[in-house]
């Protein structure tokens, strides 16, 4: 009689667990740190692919922004604060396909020869198995501002010119990326319904005894 109550009371915990959220880092590509990467000009916005082979709520979204000295050249970097859109597509193949989500977040990328990973933060973005794109865009001039290069570069990348409303395949400078999101454990149907029985049999033998 013990080891049944020990077996429905582990059936019971599994219940209870099922729905848990699990955070999980979805992406996380590295970067090589500053000095790497290309320049983040006004409307042009970088793409890049990424996989998920289970189902996700996306919360955190980010790639490494930093900012080059250009003191030497008589310049002097935008210090002023600049929103940056964060769109999820689709896959469309070798470039993004239908938009599914957008967000922005305001920096100034710190100060000159610095970096750091900047983004959205505290989304609710739900996304199925499958293959998706996010791309990062700035919409006016921010002199000085670079995004780096990853470590490890993901899969197909593109490029726009127009704020994502055309796209050309790229696949020349890793866009660092960093994503993280929520897994809800899925519920065991099999272990309810032996909850189930299990309760049955004690109702049972306690109108034996």
């Amino acid at each position: 009689m013990k080891k049944f109550l020990n077996l429905l009371s582990g059936l019971f915990f599994m219940i209870l667990t099922a729905g848990v959220v699990n955070s999980a880092t979805i992406v996380d590509t590295g970067t090589k740190g500053i000095n790497y990467g290309f320049n983040f000009y006004q409307y042009q916005c970088p793409a890049a692919e990424f996989t998920i082979g289970e189902k996700y709520t996306i919360t955190d979204i980010e790639s490494w922004l930093w900012k080059q000295d250009l003191s030497g050249l008589g310049i002097n970097p935008d210090e002023s604060y600049h929103t940056v859109t964060v769109t999820l597509y689709a896959d469309g193949g070798e470039v993004p396909g239908n938009f599914k989500y957008s967000g922005t977040f305001d920096t100034n990328i710190g100060t000159v020869g610095t970096g750091d990973w900047y983004g959205i933060h505290g989304v609710s973005w739900e996304l199925d198995i499958g293959t998706y794109w996010v791309s990062f865009t700035e919409a006016t001039m921010w002199t000085g501002a670079w995004i780096g290069e990853a470590v490890t570069q993901l899969g197909n990348e593109a490029i726009s010119d127009n704020s994502g409303s055309t796209w050309i395949e790229y696949d020349n400078f890793a866009m660092p990326l960093r994503i993280q999101g929520n897994a809800a454990a899925v519920p065991i149907p099999s272990a309810i319904s032996l909850l189930g029985l299990g309760l049955l049999a004690i109702a049972g033998v306690r109108r034996k005894q």
